[in-house]
């Protein structure tokens, strides 16, 4: 045969070769993992998707991955939910390439795309931690605002996958919308009725009683929420005195103040949000030109962090 040609037949197959070859799974680089408990000694482990927590401008709308600034304060805002989560379990949190606070300012439409690419970073994060990470623990998958949209997406892709769903204890989705759309997608999405029930969504999203839109739950939508001071799904007002206690935190996940029978709450029988009853609107209402005028988003895991604590607990059996 021709030189010439048993070259290019080498080069042909050398392509191939390189084409079939897997490529490495970025995380396996410890610098991708904003926590990465693998010394702890618990048989559940806590994979917790993050915030967007950076405002950002739309020629650079994601989180830069060598931005000591952006990791940072991706690692604080981690760290203001971590310790409902970390008592009993062993907690991983990725970094990934999430949409800035920017991109919320686009229509739903327009953000899919920067939401797919974060989502993209999420999926291959959680790849890496179940096959070189999990050894065969317990999952509770947990996440705030995008990250907990993050957690529906991920549930979404793997709630159909035995090895998965076997290990899957509960979703903490707090800070997103859940609707009857998401959850009818697959029989095994189901939505928490109440304070131990397994393989569920939990989920809320928090604001004042006369609000009636805001980012995350639009004027004519939906979204399930459970009560996180009764456990259940109906529309009875709590009183704050079940509030075991509020915790408020600074960026870098510092504890501030904790306050007991902070605030009771309801669900809204039309819109399905907790609303909050016993706080001053004005107090919590920083980010209304983005969240909604009434939106307590920033606060969903703060007003209600030692009940969550408890649950945490409970439903994993401890």
């Amino acid at each position: 045969m021709n030189k010439k040609i048993l070259l290019l037949l080498f080069f042909i197959l050398s392509l191939f070769l390189t084409g079939c070859k897997k490529e490495e799974n970025r995380y396996n680089d410890d610098k991708l993992w904003a926590f990465q408990e693998i010394d702890e000694e618990h048989e559940y482990d806590t994979f917790f998707l993050g915030p967007a927590c950076t405002t950002g401008k739309l020629d650079a709308p994601m989180l830069d991955l060598n931005n000591e600034v952006h990791l940072s304060k991706f690692s604080g805002a981690v760290k203001m939910n971590k310790g409902i989560y970390d008592t009993n379990t062993r907690f991983f949190a990725p970094y990934y390439r999430e949409a800035l606070l920017c991109v919320y300012n686009l229509s739903a439409e327009e953000r899919e795309p920067y939401l797919e690419e974060a989502y993209n970073d999420v999926k291959e994060a959680f790849e890496y931690y179940l096959e070189n990470l999990n050894n065969g623990n317990k999952i509770i998958l947990a996440g705030f605002s995008e990250g907990a949209d993050m957690c529906l997406r991920l549930l979404k892709d793997y709630v159909s996958n035995d090895k998965f769903y076997d290990k899957f204890m509960c979703c903490y989705a707090v800070g997103t919308s859940v609707t009857d759309k998401y959850l009818n997608s697959n029989e095994r999405l189901k939505f928490a009725e109440g304070e131990t029930d397994l393989k569920v969504i939990i989920s809320f999203n928090t604001e004042d009683p006369n609000t009636t839109s805001t980012l995350f739950v639009g004027e004519n939508d939906y979204s399930y929420s459970i009560n996180p001071l009764t456990w259940s799904t109906d529309n009875e007002v709590a009183s704050k005195s079940l509030n075991k206690g509020a915790v408020f935190l600074n960026s870098y996940g510092e504890i501030v103040s904790t306050v007991a029978e902070f605030t009771g709450c309801y669900i809204d029988s039309q819109r399905g949000t907790l609303k909050v009853t016993d706080v001053e609107k004005e107090e919590y209402n920083s980010m209304k030109d983005l969240m909604g005028d009434g939106s307590f988003h920033l606060y969903d895991y703060q007003f209600f962090y030692e009940n969550l604590k408890e649950n945490v607990t409970k439903r994993i059996g401890h």
